[in-house]
């Protein structure tokens, strides 16, 4: 019983610290699991909003390079409406003063230089500005282009971490499956080792039993044949008719008085086996009868000789006994005696 309680402390012992393995390696995956999520997550956002920056600044950069573009247009056409009105302005001198060739050919040749200076001018500052804004537009797609390979190279590092972080859980995950299965393999070694034990307990359970069984059997035995060793030993000369001389008869008296001791001590053995097999409520029953003398009458229980002669009963009818058995009578009431006053006697039992 000590090993039994001792294996049954180790068995819950070993069922808490498994829980609460169990509990701790579950909490901890859900924490790591939370902990990447959010690291991702906020990854993923500060990724996202720096996106969003520069794509911002490219459009404000760009915006500005286009207001610049759209400056430098309009002084070019504003140029070139001061050139128009400068031409229309020679015209109407070359117009009012046609009398003096000379002049206005000199004039029309400075204004065609001026505005051939002009229009280089203009090309010039055309393709300049054309120029920075193309360099400007490559500056831009470097610089993005940087940006995304250094935001590439980030997001391979920060995945090349969440693989190894990936594969460390797994080996955790492993090693804590090897551990539980150890548990697992020792918890059902230690049930096969309490059940032996306990079917061991149950076996010597039982030859206890079996012990106390037959040595009650045997001292019952042994009591019943003592007390019929005491009875035929004891003197029961003075239970006998004093007025009986002849030592036959009184040999006949004398056996008749043991077979009738004798028979109610076996009687009374039978009765107690038939008890013990019965349900408690009925075996209570049986005794009380018993005890009352409603049921049997056992102090008319005796043995039957060996002699088979039969003898007549009140009505003349032949009465013939059981060579060997044990007889007692059906009760010992006087309402049942009168109604089986005129029957035929007969026997029953084994």
């Amino acid at each position: 019983e000590e090993r039994a309680a001792y294996l049954q402390g180790v068995e819950r012992d070993m069922a808490e610290e498994r829980t609460r393995l169990v509990e701790e390696t579950e909490r901890r995956l859900v924490e790591e699991r939370r902990r990447a999520e959010q690291e991702g997550e906020r990854r993923l956002q500060e990724a996202l909003q720096h996106m969003q920056n520069e794509h911002e600044r490219n459009r404000a950069q760009e915006a500005e390079a286009l207001q610049a573009r759209l400056v430098v247009e309009a002084q070019h056409k504003q140029r070139s409406l001061e050139l128009e009105r400068e031409n229309y302005r020679l015209a109407a001198a070359v117009a009012e003063a046609e009398d003096i060739l000379k002049q206005r050919e000199r004039m029309v040749s400075e204004a065609a230089e001026r505005q051939r200076q002009l229009e280089s001018q203009r090309q010039q500052e055309h393709q300049s500005a054309t120029e920075a804004t193309r360099r400007q537009c490559q500056e831009l797609l470097a610089n993005a282009r940087h940006a995304a390979q250094v935001e590439q190279e980030q997001l391979k590092a920060d995945k090349q971490s969440l693989l190894e972080q990936r594969q460390a859980f797994e080996e955790e995950r492993t090693r804590f499956i090897e551990e539980r299965r150890r548990l697992e393999n020792e918890h059902h070694r230690l049930q096969d080792a309490v059940k032996s034990e306990q079917q061991k307990l149950l076996e010597m359970e039982r030859r206890r039993v079996e012990e106390e069984r037959r040595l009650a059997n045997a001292q019952q035995r042994q009591r019943d044949f003592q007390s019929a060793a005491a009875l035929a030993t004891a003197d029961h000369a003075s239970d006998l008719d004093p007025s009986l001389k002849d030592v036959r008869q009184r040999a006949m008296a004398m056996a008749a008085l043991l077979s009738k001791k004798i028979g109610s001590v076996i009687f009374q053995r039978l009765l107690d086996k038939v008890s013990a097999k019965l349900d408690a409520a009925d075996a209570i029953l049986f005794r009380n009868k018993l005890a009352s003398g409603e049921l049997l009458d056992i102090e008319t229980t005796s043995i039957c000789t060996l002699d088979p002669h039969p003898h007549a009963t009140e009505d003349d009818r032949s009465n013939f006994k059981p060579v060997g058995w044990i007889r007692c009578a059906l009760g010992n009431g006087h309402a049942l005696e009168q109604d089986c006053k005129a029957w035929c006697v007969a026997y029953h039992g084994t």
